[in-house]
């Protein structure tokens, strides 16, 4: 082996020094080119988010804004072919096919601003925006897009919450009684239907006879005893060992009261709700009353609901009671029941699928001697990668018996003089198919 001299081995240390001093040189270049590059890039995607961001003008509250985005297809027949009988000069049809937005889970914007004031006390807003028009318990035989491009404002009220006490709200809000009816545990399927059976075809008109349209609807005939909002002060108080109370005030002249119970037993939940809601003058005018277009002085409504599921059979069943109390000589109270039962699990890795069946019955809502029902069934699937629910469903809504003095409605949609009797075997039916997509 050859042995290098001195200078030799000088000489080759000081080309490997060179080399390795330009090699680091240039790493540290392209380290700090990168870093500079990464630095910029973040920046500028700060900046962009920040422009695009959703701001509200009072920095110190939290703002949040959430909703859905609820549309559907409805088929739909009221059992009358006989097209001699129907007054084209309206477009009446008895069957169709119409784009509907979902009346039991409507497309909605909430906006809900909250801020501290300190540990355990909280202030804030509430905005609710309900837009698009063509409700499915609106639209009719001889409209299929009614109050298009409206926006409804609801549930738009300021609160202050104590954890330590409860909640108070000051505003346009629904009764107290409003949820003590709609206890369910059914998840998604309340997506499709809930407690008001006048959810698919409240707006569609009854027919005489002669098959003729009628200005009696099956809204005024089949459904549940609920109030509408108004200006109110509410209080809701903080859960004790699953209960809570609630109280509203407000309006012309309307009060109400409820309690809540939920809690777990094992394998088995349970919710349930009672209310009672008084409302007089011209309140009980404006709340749904004990009978079509009648004028009470008082208006006495009694609602109760109740829900059950059990996680291992993976099974629930929901029911609902509501009465209107009439104070007109000779009215009897007008009632509603209400009922589903079904099962949901997730089976297919996307989020539950939901199987229910569901019944309603409806006495002395428009005249003593007037009842109503309805079956349905259907299936909901939750897509949980997207936070939105498929939905399918049938309902069938029979009128038990006929209606003396209906009037009928002109191409104006006003009544017209010439009573008719109303059919006392009319139905209705309806397939709604559709999606709802939560943000």
């Amino acid at each position: 082996m050859q042995i290098a001299s001195p200078s030799n081995r000088r000489l080759a240390l000081a080309t490997a020094i060179a080399f390795g001093s330009a090699g680091v040189s240039t790493g540290a270049a392209k380290a700090a080119d990168l870093g500079k590059s990464c630095c910029a890039d973040l920046e500028t995607r700060v900046a962009d988010l920040e422009a695009s961001a959703v701001r509200s003008g009072n920095r110190k509250l939290e703002m949040t804004i959430s909703g859905q985005v609820n549309a559907g297809m409805v088929w739909w027949s009221d059992g009358f072919t006989a097209t001699g009988t129907r007054d084209h000069a309206f477009f009446d049809r008895n069957s169709n096919v119409y784009v509907v937005n979902g009346s039991a889970n409507r497309t909605k914007l909430d906006i809900l601003g909250t801020g501290k004031i300190r540990e355990g006390l909280t202030a804030g807003y509430s905005l609710g925006l309900r837009p698009w028009g063509s409700k499915m318990d609106e639209v009719s035989q001889v409209d299929q897009n009614p109050n298009q491009n409206t926006v409804a404002v609801e549930s738009t009220y300021v609160f202050i919450e104590a954890e330590a006490i409860g909640k108070l709200q000051l505003g346009k809000q629904d009764s107290v009684t409003e949820e003590a009816w709609a206890q369910d545990l059914g998840g998604s399927s309340g997506t499709i239907v809930g407690g008001n059976p006048g959810d698919w075809n409240g707006g569609f008109h009854l027919r005489d006879s002669k098959g003729r349209l009628t200005d009696v609807t099956w809204g005024a005939v089949l459904a549940e005893s609920n109030t509408t909002q108004v200006p109110r002060l509410a209080f809701s108080s903080r859960e004790f060992s699953g209960v809570h109370v609630a109280a509203s005030v407000g309006g012309d002249d309307t009060y109400a009261a409820a309690l809540f119970y939920a809690n777990t037993f094992g394998t088995v939940n349970v919710a349930a709700g009672v209310g009672y809601d008084l409302s007089r003058g011209h309140d009980a005018v404006e709340s749904q009353a004990a009978g079509t277009n009648l004028t009470h002085a008082t208006l006495a409504k009694f609602v109760m609901s109740g829900s059950l599921f059990e996680s291992q059979s993976a099974l629930y069943a929901s029911a609902a009671f509501s009465e209107a109390a009439s104070d007109i000589s000779g009215r009897h109270d007008a009632t509603n029941f209400y009922g589903k039962a079904g099962w949901k699990r997730d089976v297919t890795g996307l989020g539950e699928t939901n199987i229910y069946a569901e019944a309603d019955r409806t006495t002395g809502l428009q005249a003593n001697s007037v009842s109503a029902n309805l079956w349905g069934v259907g299936i909901t699937q939750d897509i949980a990668a997207t936070d939105s629910v498929l939905y399918v469903g049938y309902r069938h809504t029979q009128l038990e018996s006929g209606i003396a003095g209906a009037n009928l409605i002109d191409a104006a949609n006003t009544a017209l003089n010439g009573p008719s009797g109303l059919d006392p075997n009319q139905h209705f039916d309806a397939v709604l198919a559709g999606m709802a997509v939560k943000f």
